[in-house]
């Protein structure tokens, strides 16, 4: 009967590994073989050659045999660990290089193209991250001394002249500056030397700077990208816009108070090393542990546990969105008083603060979107947007004052009361909770859940003003992205939001079907003719 069992289990363990080796050699030979396909005419000199013909014909047995050797020499172990990390390890170091390498780190050459180095990818990448360097001298064998150059295994070895450095050198301080005031008086002229209109069917060839000296010594993004996508802060009479995810450094601002326009500097807030009030450490302690729970749920798993967590995110979600959001910051339909209470106090176990703190910020949001006042402006940055924000009270407080704009809510004793005490409702539920269904519930329920419900909402301030649909022509960078619907409550249709602010509806919303919610505000016809694109 063992016998038997042995057989059997080494019988498909065998017809496994030669199914995944046949599928995987497959694979690789579909993604290093590009040359049989059709058109492939760049690669002569190799096809000429018996032996790459050899390879490409074979490439599928060579692929399974040396998988079956290495399993008949270590079995799964070393297939999984070896085979599997170390293939793993190579494709994303190769793919890296294809991608993360054209978009971030440093350009030591001006060549036309998005190429850059990441020096510290060096040691994964074989020296392949040193990838401007690469494209600024293709054909160049050296990034420093190789191996195969000290034993002298290698001829001909080509290497950049001194004139190839210099063409392909940044340009000299005088030549950059001269060029760039042009561009200032000449704006969007037949004279601006970055004009990016001139070529309608290759928009960016004028502005990368292609077929002109001068345009050579222009930065690709700025004067291209930022005259064609972006938000637009001032009235200018040109075609700028701002791009706030290219910026690397400080941002900029503009003075035009006066008859020549200014750049002023504007230091990016630390987000770490500053002044921490002690709302702050409230507020980051409370995101840190249920992150910290949502970590250990899986050693505490139960399916009823977990399921409990996606209710526990519906439901308060769902709160923030009806009360918080809709019923007190935009008034967009009125409820009776025991049922506006009873959902903004629901509302509070999404741990996203009490009422007033929550809709005084949002109101802020839409008072100063994407302005240096914007609470958590996606022109910050990313994380900032996302969540980093929300520690930094002193820093919304300089930007948009007291909480002024919510006096509606202050004058009410039961939104005071909340304000006051939510720090004890939280901490009694999570107490519940736990005597309930103790650590599984705790960090399944409260860890997984609230930190699913977090991010729905943070997704909105920061996705949602970067990637996505416009729907309506906003003066904002307010974006529809309709896959995160189902989990943040219809609220990523972030654009139309936007553009009616005080609509309660993005479709037919279940409390109108019902009939609880009176005075509903649904945008007019004259509003959406207003807000269409042409």
């Amino acid at each position: 009967m063992m016998s038997a069992l042995s057989i059997t289990f080494s019988y498909h363990r065998t017809w496994l590994i030669g199914a995944l080796s046949y599928l995987n050699g497959l694979n690789i030979h579909l993604l290093f073989c590009p040359f049989r396909a059709s058109g492939r005419d760049n690669v002569m000199d190799l096809k000429q050659q018996w032996f790459y013909r050899f390879l490409r014909n074979t490439i599928c047995l060579h692929i399974m045999t040396f998988w079956t050797l290495v399993y008949l020499w270590g079995g799964l172990p070393y297939l999984t660990c070896g085979v599997g990390v170390g293939g793993t390890i190579t494709y994303h170091g190769t793919g890296i290089v294809n991608s993360a390498c054209h978009i971030w780190g440093s350009r030591a050459w001006n060549t036309k193209d998005t190429s850059r180095n990441i020096w510290w990818l060096g040691p994964f990448t074989m020296g392949e991250s040193w990838h401007n360097n690469h494209h600024a001298f293709e054909t160049s064998a050296r990034y420093g001394l190789e191996w195969y150059q000290a034993l002298g295994l290698a001829t001909d070895v080509k290497l950049p002249s001194e004139a190839q450095k210099r063409k392909l050198a940044f340009a000299h301080p005088i030549d950059r500056v001269s060029t760039h005031r042009y561009h200032h008086q000449f704006t969007d002229s037949d004279r601006d030397q970055c004009l990016w209109e001139k070529d309608k069917c290759g928009i960016l060839k004028e502005a990368m700077g292609i077929g002109g000296s001068n345009g050579a010594s222009c930065d690709l993004c700025i004067n291209s990208l930022c005259h064609i996508w972006g938000s637009r802060t001032w009235k200018t009479n040109d075609t700028s816009c701002n791009v706030w995810y290219f910026l690397m450094g400080d941002a900029t601002k503009e003075d035009v108070s006066g008859s020549s326009r200014k750049v002023v500097g504007k230091k990016r807030r630390a987000y770490f090393f500053r002044k921490w009030t002690k709302i702050d450490v409230m507020r980051a302690s409370s995101v840190g542990t249920v992150h910290f729970l949502c970590l250990l749920a899986p050693f505490y798993f139960k399916w009823e546990a977990l399921l409990f967590g996606v209710i526990l995110a519906f439901l308060t979600s769902l709160c923030i969105t009806f009360s918080y959001h809709r019923n007190l910051a935009h008034r967009s339909f009125k409820l009776p008083k025991w049922l506006e209470y009873s959902f903004a106090y629901f509302a509070l176990f999404a741990l996203q603060g009490h009422p007033i703190d929550w809709v005084s910020t949002h109101r802020f949001h839409h008072q100063f979107t994407d302005s240096d006042r914007d609470p958590h402006s996606p022109m910050e940055g990313f994380w900032f947007s996302h969540v980093f924000w929300i520690f930094d009270t002193n820093y919304i407080r300089e930007k948009c004052g007291g909480r002024d704009n919510v006096m509606d809510l202050k004058q009410q004793w039961f939104y005071r009361f909340l304000r006051n005490t939510v720090g004890l409702h939280i901490m009694t539920f999570w107490t519940l909770v736990y005597l309930w269904g103790g650590l599984p519930y705790l960090t399944c329920g409260i860890g997984a859940g609230g930190a699913i419900g977090y991010n729905g909402t943070w997704l909105i301030n920061s996705a949602c003003h970067i990637w996505g649909s416009r729907a309506w022509n906003t003066k904002d960078t307010s974006r529809n992205i309709w896959w995160l619907g189902p989990f943040t409550m219809g609220e990523s249709w972030h654009n139309n939001h936007h553009a009616f602010e005080a609509s309660a509806r993005h479709g037919l919303e279940w409390y109108q079907a019902l009939g609880l919610a009176t005075d509903v505000k649904l945008p007019s016809e004259a509003q959406k003719r207003k807000l269409a694109f042409p």
